[in-house]
C-alpha cells in the first residue's frame, strides 16, 4: 500500500465561528445577503488573522461592507477596507447606488474606500496596496470569481486570506459554481466551517502559501470549463493585458484562446436553445 495511506483527513475547522461580534450587527438595515452563520465565519477569520488591509470584490447594497466595518470596530482594528464593484447601481433596485446600505450605516467612515464603474484590473493597480484579506462575491458563474482571483493574487500578501461566498449556490442556481471551482482548484491552507446545513457550506476560505503561486496554473486550467455568459472584446483585452504583465505571455495567450472558444460555445448553445422553442422559425 502507498506509504501515505491510511490517513485521517481533517476537513472542518471547528473553532472558526465567532458569534459574539455579530450580536449588535444591524443585519436587516445593512441589506446583507449572507446568512448569520456566514457572517460569523467572516468575523472569526478577521478575529483570528487581524488583517490590516481588506479587499472586497462585489459590493451590491453594501451589506458585507457594513459587516466588515462593524467587525473592525468591534475588534478595535485600525484597518483599511477597499470595496470594488463593476456596477454603479444596486443589482436589485437601480434606484439605489452600489453600497448604499453601508453608506447609510457608516456615512463618515474614513477607513472605507469604494470604487465602482470599472473592471477590477483597471482599479487595483492604481491602489498601490498589498492586501492581507480578500472577500470575493461577484458573478458566481464562470469565469466570474476565477478571473477576479487571478487579478487579486498579485496584490495579496503571502499568508493572506482569500474568502469567498456562494460556494454551494449551485444547489439553488443552475451553473452557479464559480466559487466552488475556484476554491477546489486553488492551493493553500483550506478553512472550511462546520457544515450542519447547506447554508453553512456556502462560504469558505484559504490561506495563501508558496504552493498557491506554484500551482496557479490550476486556475487558468479551470477557465476551460464552460462559461455561462459572454465576455466582450473590451473586457477580454483588459484581462489579457493584465495577465501578460503579471503571469507572462503564455498564460495571457492561453486565456485568449479559452475566451474565444468559450464565447463561441456559449453562442452555439444559446442558438440551439432558441431553435428548440415552440414557434421558432429557423
Amino acid at each position: 500500500m502507498n506509504q501515505h495511506f491510511p490517513m485521517t483527513l481533517k476537513i472542518i475547522d471547528p473553532d472558526i465561528y465567532d458569534s459574539s461580534i455579530m450580536e449588535t450587527f444591524p443585519a436587516s438595515e445593512a441589506a446583507i445577503e449572507l446568512s448569520a452563520k456566514n457572517c460569523t465565519f467572516l468575523a472569526g477569520l478577521i478575529r483570528r488573522y487581524h488583517p490590516k488591509t481588506l479587499l472586497e470584490v462585489g459590493v451590491s447594497a453594501g451589506g458585507s461592507s457594513a459587516l466588515f466595518l462593524h467587525i473592525l470596530d468591534k475588534l478595535h482594528l485600525d484597518s483599511e477596507l477597499v470595496s470594488v464593484d463593476l456596477r454603479e447601481q444596486w443589482t436589485i433596485n437601480a434606484k439605489f447606488a452600489t453600497g448604499w446600505a453601508a453608506k447609510k450605516l457608516y456615512p463618515d467612515k474614513k477607513n472605507w474606500h469604494l470604487y465602482t464603474g470599472k473592471f477590477l484590473p483597471e482599479i487595483i493597480e492604481d491602489l498601490d496596496v498589498e492586501f492581507d484579506f480578500c472577500f470575493l462575491d461577484t458573478v458566481h458563474k464562470l469565469p466570474g470569481e476565477c478571473l477576479d482571483y487571478l487579478v487579486v493574487l498579485p496584490f495579496m500578501r503571502e499568508g493572506g486570506i482569500i474568502a469567498m461566498h456562494d460556494t454551494s449556490l449551485y444547489y439553488q442556481v443552475e451553473n452557479a459554481f464559480a466559487t466552488r471551482v475556484l476554491f477546489d482548484a486553488a492551493v493553500g491552507h483550506k478553512i472550511i466551517p462546520p457544515q450542519n446545513t447547506q447554508s453553512d457550506a456556502n462560504i469558505a476560505a484559504f490561506q495563501i502559501s508558496q504552493d498557491t503561486y506554484k500551482y496557479i496554473i490550476n486556475i487558468f486550467s479551470a477557465l476551460s470549463f464552460p462559461w455561462d455568459y459572454i465576455v466582450d472584446k473590451r473586457q477580454i483585452q483588459i484581462y489579457y493585458d493584465f495577465f501578460r504583465k503579471y503571469y507572462g505571455r503564455e498564460a495571457a495567450e492561453y486565456f485568449l484562446r479559452i475566451s474565444k472558444w468559450n464565447n463561441a460555445h456559449f453562442l452555439k448553445k444559446f442558438r440551439e436553445k432558441v431553435a428548440c422553442k415552440p414557434g421558432h422559425r429557423v
